[in-house]
């Protein structure tokens, strides 16, 4: 696609070829999934902080000065719980989980490419 300052806020659309609208509609599709794709993740740590509190708090491993263990942790607090305890999750359930077995066959690919998991 074409290269467009900051301040080039008009794309005639009509004017351009077919590809090029073809391509814009890729690139505009691609920010919707990525957009709704944080939507979901953010919605499902709500969930995990909402369901779990006791077990994220556990699990976070750090310490913040304005940690209150009795209120449900922010979905940052999730994020670091969950980071901290994938090596276990590996672990525990690689023999009965599918998503499981999936990531532990990614993060072997990518240790024999030299690319870090």
């Amino acid at each position: 696609m074409k290269p467009i300052g900051r301040k080039g806020k008009n794309q005639y659309l009509h004017m351009e070829t077919e590809e090029y609208r073809e391509a814009f509609r890729r690139k505009l599709a691609a920010f919707h999934n990525f957009m709704q794709c944080g939507l979901i993740a953010h919605g499902i740590m709500t969930i995990i902080s909402c369901t779990f509190p006791k077990e994220c708090w556990s699990a976070f491993g750090s310490w913040m000065r304005t940690m209150d263990v009795n209120q449900a942790p922010s979905e940052w607090v999730v994020s670091n719980a969950l980071r901290n305890t994938l090596g276990e999750f590996l672990e525990d359930a690689a023999q009965t989980c599918n998503f499981a077995k999936f990531l532990r066959e990614k993060s072997k690919t990518n240790e024999e490419n030299g690319k870090i998991a």
